[in-house]
């Protein structure tokens, strides 16, 4: 059985279209006041093409944006355009570590000796976790972070 999560997702939802749509606001809207007025909105056009470029480059280079975590029983996958960017087994990993964002936000991190996958851990993502690992120690490792706790 193989689960799929989506990697930032709040970006991917939030973010990223609401910069696309500005920049695609302020182009049309540019434009046309260019039109009808004069060549005074210029630099509204300007603003929304240089948004837009780099929006662009935000959600396509950046590594973080449009991957998947895939868990299955044998361990963790990460994906990019379905291309894996890091795999760990179950068995391989050493240690989980928290990374604090800010008070309320922790992501953890899957650490094995050559690889390291960085998720922000939900309830379904630990429902699963808890599901598919065969590792005790994998399980017993995450309980024991304290921001877990109030999903066991």
């Amino acid at each position: 059985m193989k689960v799929i999560f989506w990697k930032h997702q709040s970006e991917i939802l939030i973010a990223l279209p609401f910069f696309l749509g500005c920049s695609l606001i302020l182009i049309i809207l540019g434009t046309i006041l260019m039109i009808i007025q004069s060549l005074g909105f210029l630099g509204m056009l300007i603003f929304g093409i240089v948004m837009l470029f780099f929006s662009l480059i935000y959600g396509f280079v950046n590594p973080k944006i449009f991957s998947k975590v895939e868990y299955s029983e044998n361990g963790i996958v990460c994906k990019r355009f379905n291309k894996i960017l890091s795999s760990i087994t179950w068995k391989d990993i050493n240690s989980i570590r928290k990374i604090p964002l800010s008070r309320s936000m922790v992501n953890i991190a899957f650490v094995s000796n050559n690889d390291e996958i960085i998720v922000e851990l939900t309830k379904k993502m630990y429902d699963t976790i808890m599901i598919l690992c065969p590792e005790p120690y994998v399980k017993t490792q995450i309980n024991e972070i304290e921001e877990f706790k109030w999903f066991h």
